[in-house]
C-alpha cells in the first residue's frame, strides 16, 4: 500500500470515532455537571468544585465555568474565583440573556 493511501485508509477508519468521541464526553460533562449541582446543594463544595472542573475540562461552558466560580467563593477562594469570574465575564456575549438587565442604567 502507499503511503498516502494508507494515510487516507488510516484517516477514514478513525474518522467516524471523532464524533463518538466528542459526543462521549459531551455526556460524561453533562453528569457531571448535575452531579456537581447535586453536591453543591449537599454543601459538599470539595466534591462539587471537582465535579465542575472537570466537567469544564470536557466541554468548556459558561454556565460550567460560572458554577465553578460560584463554588470556589464559597470555598472561600477567592483568588481563584475571582479569575474565574473574569473569565466568565470575557466569554459571555453582550445579549446573553443570563446578564443581569440595564434599564436602570
Amino acid at each position: 500500500m502507499r503511503p498516502s493511501l494508507f494515510a487516507f485508509a488510516l484517516f477514514a477508519t478513525f474518522a467516524g470515532a471523532l464524533p463518538a468521541t466528542a459526543q462521549s464526553e459531551r455526556a460524561a460533562s453533562v453528569a457531571l455537571f448535575d452531579e456537581g449541582r447535586a453536591a453543591l446543594q449537599r454543601g459538599d463544595l470539595a466534591v462539587a468544585c471537582s465535579k465542575f472542573q472537570e466537567s469544564n475540562r470536557l466541554d468548556p461552558a459558561v454556565g460550567t465555568a460560572f458554577n465553578l466560580a460560584n463554588c470556589e467563593e464559597q470555598r472561600g477562594r477567592t483568588s481563584t474565583a475571582w479569575a474565574l469570574f473574569r473569565e466568565v465575564a470575557a466569554r459571555m456575549k453582550p445579549d446573553d440573556p443570563r446578564l443581569p438587565s440595564r434599564k436602570n442604567e
